[in-house]
């Protein structure tokens, strides 16, 4: 879970193929998923869910939603929202926020096993809501590193350092 912007369940995706419109993806802790994906994209990539668009069943959803066993770890009451942390059997952890209507039934009853959930369309797919970013932005640039995730290691430091110096260079007048 990350707060980089704001709460997000973020995973990693290795591709395993797309097709009309359809990503596929092998989803460490979660297993296969398919999410609509406008670009076709040989690349693995990250995806995003935020708290907020998962929901919790106690018998497995509709189709309609991507579905997950978790155990319920944890609940977090904050006032109007409660936060559910799960794990599941795989050892990923999830966290979910839940409306709170009042605070007698805030979490009162979120315990065991739950199925967590979420509409494929609430998936954000990181690289390619970069894409769609960068090209609102004149002048910008997205370039996608295989492998990289979200932490800039010591190792690839001088490697970013360089292209963002290039991309300014490339920018900059003479």
């Amino acid at each position: 879970v990350a707060e980089f912007i704001g709460k997000m369940n973020l995973f990693e995706g290795t591709n395993v193929g797309w097709e009309d419109g359809t990503l596929a993806l092998l989803v460490n802790g979660l297993g296969r998923i398919e999410l609509p994906c406008a670009e076709r994209t040989t690349h693995d990539v990250g995806i995003a869910v935020r708290p907020e668009k998962m929901v919790l069943f106690e018998q497995r959803p509709d189709p309609a939603y991507l579905a997950f066993e978790a155990q319920v770890e944890k609940v977090a009451y904050y006032g109007s929202e409660s936060r559910v942390f799960l794990a599941t059997e795989r050892g990923l952890a999830l966290e979910v926020s839940i409306r709170n209507d009042s605070r007698a039934a805030a979490g009162a009853e979120i315990a065991g096993r739950r199925w967590v959930s979420w509409r494929p369309e609430d998936t954000l797919i990181l690289p390619e809501e970069g894409r769609e970013i960068a090209s609102l932005i004149p002048g910008a640039g997205l370039e996608v590193i295989a492998g990289m995730g979200h932490v800039i290691t010591p190792a690839l430091a001088p490697f970013i350092v360089g292209r963002v110096d290039r991309f300014i260079s490339a920018r900059s007048e003479p």
